[in-house]
């Protein structure tokens, strides 16, 4: 679709577009800038005379009135031109492609006051199923950690086996 807009509107316009969005699945919105299309317009219109200036230096035959015929109907391609250029600059078009799901629904949160203390009741059946994976967890970070200490646990057994050896030759010796 294509729109054209009062440049001092285009930026309210492109607004509300935006506020539309809900509805939207996706959309394009193409603009032109046309401020190089207007000195490429002035530099033309400079070219046209300065032909036109030199087509009046030539002696007058067909050739001179064939040139200044070509020359006055590039000038008035040239005069359209410049009124579309001003139009474009009066008003901006847009291209915007639009798609639209092809059903619609706006989800509004909507506060549940006599319910609102469920939200924050916890789950029995969950938080079990939590306590028991968390203690299989701590099980095997338990093990991983005895296993991991192995050099301090043969240290203190070697240590205690002595200590008890000794009690007992102390005694026997009594």
């Amino acid at each position: 679709m294509q729109v054209r807009v009062p440049t001092e509107k285009l930026g309210v316009f492109l607004t509300l577009i935006n506020n539309r969005k809900v509805f939207l699945n996706s959309r394009v919105i193409l603009a032109e800038d046309v401020t190089s299309n207007i000195k490429l317009a002035e530099l033309e219109a400079k070219r046209i005379s300065k032909t036109g200036e030199n087509i009046e230096k030539l002696k007058t035959d067909k050739d001179k009135v064939k040139l200044s015929d070509e020359n006055m109907g590039e000038g008035n391609q040239q005069k359209v031109a410049s009124f579309e250029m001003t139009d474009q600059l009066k008003y901006s078009t847009v291209d915007i492609y639009i798609k639209e799901p092809k059903i619609s629904i706006a989800a509004i949160p909507v506060t549940n006051s006599k319910n609102m203390d469920n939200k924050y009741k916890f789950n029995f059946f969950y938080d079990l199923k939590n306590a028991f994976v968390e203690g299989f967890y701590l099980i095997q970070k338990l093990t991983v950690g005895l296993v991991s200490n192995w050099p301090l646990i043969l240290i203190g057994g070697v240590v205690f086996w002595i200590f008890r050896k000794r009690k007992s030759l102390v005694k026997l010796a009594k």
